[in-house]
């Protein structure tokens, strides 16, 4: 038996490898296996084969192991193809975004966390309230990028977390996108005043332990709400229901090293494909997204 992988590797072509004995895979499960000089080579595996074509050439070698507990989804897989005809990238380094090192992936041991679920009510004005109402009539039912706009200090964030509210309770996984890191703390107080515990926090400066603990929770399906940085767009959500891209004209948005890519167009695609419900928010919509507006693609509300 032998399969074919993608490596977390600068590569676009997959690699063969050959079972062991009793050893079983399928479609986006994760595996380590030797490469080059390198032994512990993290992979996922896309297809299995009974036999290998008559002519080969090459040497092939085992999986050394097999991450049974971690299978990514269907929708991922789609995503990472997606994400690797977007921006041009081969899909071993797209992939590498959403394992994120050997080390996490290895020790998937995490403790549980139940959040103390309290909402504080909060009375909207009319406008709020309208705005409130007519995203909630959407929700579950129609997956179309919705733009919440108002000006600076019109309490869109308001809106957004009664929307918050709405998909919590259906026990489902929310993302709530900044473009700076500087930006969380503020958002994070925000939010524990107003449901009565803290979400996580992702980006780049947060510890290993906590890094693992996201991920992990994101896998399992937990009900958990991350607050991130460009880079949340890569944990491997299993339940997720709603996504927010905050002030979503803002240029940091844009990621210009290695990998470049625009993490709103990444989270309106993954929200097609998980078929989630995606607000985009800002005070002045980007032109991309006034063009959509404009093309009746996105529903508009202020």
């Amino acid at each position: 038996m032998f399969c074919n992988i993608i490596i977390t590797r600068p590569f676009d072509q997959y690699f063969t490898y050959k079972l062991k004995k009793g050893q079983v895979v399928k479609e986006g499960v994760i595996v380590k296996v030797p490469f080059g000089k390198t032994k512990n080579q993290l992979g996922m595996v896309i297809e299995t084969m009974q036999t290998l074509p008559e002519k080969n050439e090459y040497e092939i070698k085992n999986v050394e192991y097999i991450f049974e507990d971690i299978l990514l989804s269907k929708q991922i897989i789609r995503l990472i193809n997606w994400i690797s005809d977007y921006t041009l990238e081969p899909r071993g380094l797209v992939l590498k975004l959403f394992l994120i090192n050997n080390k996490i992936i290895e020790e998937n041991k995490i403790e549980q966390k139940n959040n103390l679920f309290k909402p504080n009510v909060v009375k909207l004005n009319n406008d709020q309230a309208i705005a409130s109402q007519k995203i909630k009539d959407l929700l579950f039912k129609f997956y179309s990028p919705i733009v919440l706009e108002g000006v600076t200090g019109s309490g869109k964030t308001e809106v957004y977390f009664e929307i918050v509210e709405e998909v919590y309770k259906k026990n489902k996984q929310i993302l709530i996108m900044v473009p700076e890191i500087s930006l969380t703390p503020q958002l994070e107080k925000r939010f524990l005043e107003r449901f009565g515990f803290s979400p996580e926090v992702w980006h780049s400066k947060i510890s290993d332990k906590k890094r693992k603990s996201i991920w992990f929770r994101s896998y399992l399906g937990e009900p958990i709400v991350v607050i991130g940085a460009r880079s949340s767009l890569f944990l491997p959500f299993k339940k997720l229901g709603l996504i927010i891209v905050d002030e979503e004209h803002d240029i940091s948005y844009k990621q210009e090293d290695n990998i470049r890519y625009h993490a709103r167009d990444i989270a309106t695609v993954r929200a097609k494909i998980e078929k989630c419900n995606i607000i985009l928010s800002s005070a002045t919509p980007s032109l991309e997204t006034q063009n959509n507006i404009n093309k009746k693609n996105i529903n508009m509300f202020s």
